[in-house]
Formats: structure tokens, sequence, C-alpha cells
């Protein structure tokens, strides 16, 4: 069995539970009533009284909330790549401490639980505007992402090609067809897309007809399981009061004519499904930054939306304060709620608060049929290694060693996969001394280190045939070349404008980007890989600890990739832009473990990057702590050793 279906069996057994052929029935509940489940006291561990701008997933086999990003308990501070879950059967948050992380970011509504794959997926958001980051890092790793809670470990997907999808959008999985259909987002360019995780596609749908506008900040989201459309309702900065349904098989928006509906006028609704009742439940604002909640139905098959007359009511929040789930086998919608102090309007201290709230009373119908997929699942797990051939090639005498690149990825799961095309395209990118936030904060700066991507060309098969083995040699390209300008890019990053580039050396080698597609015994193909460029990848599992009153240790795992010089420590030295990143190693080191005898008292983050033969750097690592920002919230939940 592959593991796409073992995963599928565990989470059709625990939705099953909660089922009428499952044993269990559900907990207690009352009807139509929010209840508070955090914080309460008596707590086992407090709360981590997190900020605001979360987003939230669920896996139905661990039984856990995964939630992700957002702001620190200071409420504006530091966009946080932070993992956390949290058991609501105990009331007991935990701190995940994984490989690597994305880029921190702030306003991540919507991300999605992928259920087939047993995946949360993280699409990108807003970076680099609050401080502790390195621009560099968002240039480099700001792509779509999935977590495994099981293993905890974080993958960036890198599909190409693909729009870059923004912050405050519309997101929601479609068990039916598999996929998840994105819808809006601040500065959005895009309208309506598709991602397909286990092919690691993007899809402009470009849908005919009248639509909901492309750029839509927050809307109210989510798939109706029952109805089998998506339904969208208001934003936070628009005023639309019509409710607005997608139809991925007819790949067409239409309005639902309806006799009432919730407060319209920039009052950031959010949106979940009950699959049991066959309701969609909104949480929304009586107007726009007021603060005080409604809570509103829809049952799409009536055309009927209703007011609940609810006394109990979240308390007062701002407009991206709130994160709304469905739990389909606890038959229960979850609300975060972070309140507001009195202070700002509020009502006593500000909270991070968890609320649950059930509709009805009701079985779960049958779980939707399983998806039959002809084609295998992507490759992971691919490693891209500078090494030097001692092989003959155009241009180069024989017996002479010449560099190219070494890859090997994982063997694939599906047992009909019977061989492996590589495929390869040309970058174009510039140097960290050509992007202006990266040249003024890293000291040193090198044109050795690539500063943001600017394109990808098209993708070249550089196999006849399918390999068998999964390992390959790319003896044909010359990286000493120098940079290159695809001609046709696939793909492009966000462009920097003018005043964000600096003058500087340009990069000093020709950059390339490698991706592997799986081939079954029928010949049919999957989708790309996550795809993986010519310079080292991210160093994983950094952790810091404290020692004495101004020294910090970090240690790290040695990279996958063949020929490397070492790995180079850089220190942030403050939180904003006009504090440096100062490299600590003035050479590689080849240990994997490091210690900054002069860190300080001050709160200090880093990063640890490897060097290949040809002293390219690899993508930042995820940075750690050290006398961290607000330490108190996170003593609780980390050891000695922590990021």
């Amino acid at each position: 069995m592959s593991n796409l279906l073992l995963r599928l069996a565990v989470v059709l057994l625990a939705v099953g539970v909660a089922t009428g052929f499952g044993s269990a029935a559900d907990a207690p509940h009352p009807l139509l009533t929010w209840v508070k489940r955090h914080p309460l006291p008596g707590a086992a561990k407090p709360s981590p009284h997190m900020g605001y701008e979360t987003t939230y997933g669920y896996d139905p086999a661990s039984r856990l909330l995964i939630r992700h990003s957002g702001h620190n308990q200071g409420g504006g501070g530091e966009q946080n790549a932070e993992t956390w879950t949290y058991d609501l059967d105990k009331d007991l948050w935990a701190l995940i401490e994984p490989n690597d992380a994305p880029p921190g970011v702030c306003c991540g509504q919507q991300n999605v639980f992928d259920d087939a794959a047993g995946l949360f997926v993280r699409f990108p958001a807003f970076s680099g505007s609050h401080g502790w980051q390195s621009f560099r890092e968002i240039r480099l790793k700001d792509s779509i992402w999935t977590f495994n809670l099981a293993t905890r470990t974080w993958r960036a997907m890198r599909p190409c090609p693909a729009p870059r999808i923004t912050g405050l959008r519309g997101a929601a999985y479609d068990p039916h067809h598999g996929v998840i259909v994105v819808h809006g987002g601040e500065t959005a360019g895009y309208g309506t897309v598709v991602y397909d995780l286990y092919a690691n596609t993007v899809r402009e749908m470009k849908p005919a007809g009248p639509a909901p506008e492309g750029n839509m900040s927050q809307p109210g989201f989510t798939y109706d399981a029952v109805n089998r459309v998506f339904v969208l309702f208001g934003s936070q900065f628009q005023s639309d009061p019509r409710t607005w349904l997608y139809d991925l098989d007819k790949n067409t928006w239409r309005v639902l004519q309806t006799a009432d509906h919730p407060p319209h006028e920039k009052t950031s609704p959010l949106l979940a499904a009950d699959t049991r009742s066959g309701i969609v439940l909104c949480s929304v604002q009586s107007a726009s930054e007021s603060g005080t909640l409604e809570t509103w139905v829809l049952d799409v098959a009536k055309a009927a939306w209703k007011r609940l007359p609810i006394d109990s009511l979240p308390g007062k929040s701002g407009n991206r304060n709130r994160a709304l789930i469905y739990l389909a086998d606890r038959n229960l919608f979850v609300l975060e709620n972070r309140t507001r102090a009195k202070s700002e309007g509020g009502v006593g201290d500000a909270e991070q608060q968890i609320w649950t709230f059930r509709y009805a009373d009701a079985p779960l119908p049958a779980p939707p049929p399983r998806i039959e997929r002809k084609e295998p699942p992507v490759v992971l797990g691919l490693v891209v290694s500078v090494v030097a051939f001692a092989r003959p090639r155009a241009g180069v005498p024989r017996g002479t060693a010449a560099l190219g690149c070494a890859l090997s990825w994982e063997k694939s799961p599906a047992n009909d996969v019977t061989g492996y095309h590589v495929e390869r395209a040309e970058v174009s990118v510039y140097s960290s001394d050509e992007v202006k936030r990266v040249k003024e904060r890293y000291k040193p700066i090198s044109d050795l280190a690539a500063g943001a991507v600017k394109g990808i060309g098209k993708f070249q098969r550089l196999t006849a045939a399918p390999l068998a083995d999964t390992k390959f040699a790319d003896t044909t390209l010359d990286l000493a070349a120098g940079q290159k300008e695809p001609a046709a890019p696939l793909t492009e990053s966000r462009t920097l404008h003018p005043d964000q580039v600096a003058p500087g050396k340009a990069y000093r080698f020709a950059a390339y980007a490698y991706r592997v597609v799986a081939v079954s015994g029928k010949g049919v193909e999957s989708g790309p890989s996550p795809l993986v460029f010519t310079w080292p990848s991210a160093v994983q599992y950094v952790f810091s600890k404290e020692e004495g009153q101004a020294a910090a240790r970090i240690k790290w795992k040695a990279n996958p990739e063949k020929g490397l010089k070492g790995y180079l420590v850089y220190r942030h030295d403050g939180r904003y832009d006009r504090e440096p990143i100062v490299r600590l190693t003035p050479e590689p080191i080849a240990a994997t473990e490091f210690l900054d005898p002069a860190a300080g008292k001050d709160t200090r983050r880093y990063e640890v990057v490897a060097v290949d033969s040809l002293g390219q750097e690899g993508e930042p690592s995820q940075p750690v702590w050290a006398r961290r920002e607000w330490e108190r919230f996170y003593k609780p939940y980390t050891g000695e050793w922590h990021q």
C-alpha cells in the first residue's frame, strides 16, 4: 500500500469514529451556543498568548489543531513562522520545533489542510515589514509549503509555473476533486486559481462570466461539500452584499439570490461549512472595525441566510483577529478570537481565545469517494550537488575534471513507477550585492550569495528515456559561464521595484533549477517535483541555547549535498533593517556547532548557510532565537535547546 493510500485509510478511520457506522458518539456540547475553551483557570500550561493574523488547519488522524504564523504576543511584533498544535480535549498547546520553516508571515488567512495527503498547506502572505527577518530568506524561500505533523517537517513545494498567491486570500479544500481553490488576496492579480498538491501544479482558472473581485482582501470563503460549491461572501475592505458560489466542474461563478444577508460593509466575515447539517456558518462584525460579532448561517439549498439569536458571543476583536474552522469528526466549529485589551476598546485584558460551537446534532455523511489518480505522486527529496566530474564533454580536454551537478532523489512510493525524467531550466538571479535590503544588512556582502530570483526559463528534458535509478549526473552545463537571462521566462518571482535594486556585482555563476518527473509502467507521468536550485539547500534542524550571561551556542544537522566546503553562521543584531546581520565565521567551518561568546544580553537571531565547492552560499536556515523577546511565554514549551 502506498503512503498516500495508507494515510487515506487512517483519515477515513478517524472520520468513521464520528459517523453512524463508527462506534463513538460526539462529546456533549450545547447547541447554538458559543463555549469558551481557552484560556481557562487551572490549565496544565499557561496560554502562549499569541498575536493576531494567524491561520489554522486540523489533522483528523491526530485530532489536533495546527496553528501557524501571525504576530507575536505584542500584537504587531515580528511576522513569525511558528507552528503550534492545540489539543481541544486537554486544553493543551504544544510548540513544534521542526526541521525548517517557511519565512514568517502575517495576514496568512487562509491556509488549508489537505485531507487526502494528510498535510497542512501554507501559501505565501506578507513578510519583511515587522522586523526580525532576513529579506534574503524571504526572497529565496517564499513559496507554497507543506507541513507533516506526524514527522514534524516542513517542505517547500515550489510549483512552477505559478502565480504568486498573496495574503488575505480565500482558500478551501475540495475533497471531491482533491484540490485547493484559492480566490483573491490583497494585491492579487489572478482571481481564481486551483492548487493540486498531488500533482504540484497551479492553474489559473479564468472563469467565464461574472466573478467576485480578483483582489478581494480577506473574503469569507469555504467549500460546502454537501452542495458541492465554494461559497464567498464579504471582505475586509470591499462592500459587496452578494453571496457568490463557484462550481469547479463548470468553472463558473454565480450569485445566490437571498432575501437577507449578514452585514457586508467591510465586516471581515469568516465562513466554515458544516458537512453534517449542510449549512455554512459565518462569524462577522456588525460593522466595519466595530469588534462586535454576529453569528449567521447560510443554507445554500434554500438560498437563505439567517442570523442566530445567540446571547453569549466571543468578545470584541478586530478585522484580522479571528480564524474559523469546522471539525467534521467532532461536529464542532472552532474559533480563535484574539480579543482587544480594554485600552484598545475591548473588555479586560487581551486574550488568545478558543471557542467552540455546534449547530445541530447530526450524523456524519459517508465520506466522498476515493479519488483515482492515473498519474504517480510527485517525486520528493531532490538533492542537487555541485561536484567535479572526471569525464569528457564539449570544450573540456579528456581526463580534465569539470564541474557539473549530481542529482539524487527519493524512490517513488507508488508501486507502478518504473523510471524518472530529469528537467532543467536556466535561472536569472540578483546577487545579494544587488538587492538593496540584503546589501544594507549583511556584513560582509557577497556576490556568491543569491539575493533574489528574477525568473525561471523553460524547462528542458535532459533524459531521452526514463531512468531506472534515483540519481543523475548532469555534465552538460557550464556554471562558470555567468548569469543568463532566460529568453522566455516560465515564471517570475515578485518583481523588485527599482528602488529595491542596488548597484553591485552580478551573481558570479550561472544558475539553474532542476526538477524530476516519475513515470509509470504505462508511461503516465507525474507532476513536477519541487524544483531545486544549483546552490545549497537551507540548513535544517538548527537549534540554539544560551550559555552564561552573554554567550549562545548554535547546532544544526549536516546538509545532504556532496562536496560542501562547510557552513557560515550569521547573527541578527537587532530587529530592524538599520541593524546588521553579521557573519561570525570568516570562512566556512566543517563543524555543525558554533559558540558565539559575544552574543551579549540583548535578543539575537541566528541563521546558518551551507557553502558548496564553488563558494556559493545556500539558502538561509530558519532563524533561531537567543534571549528571545517574550521569552516568559515560551519557557513552558521549550527546553534548553530551542528554536
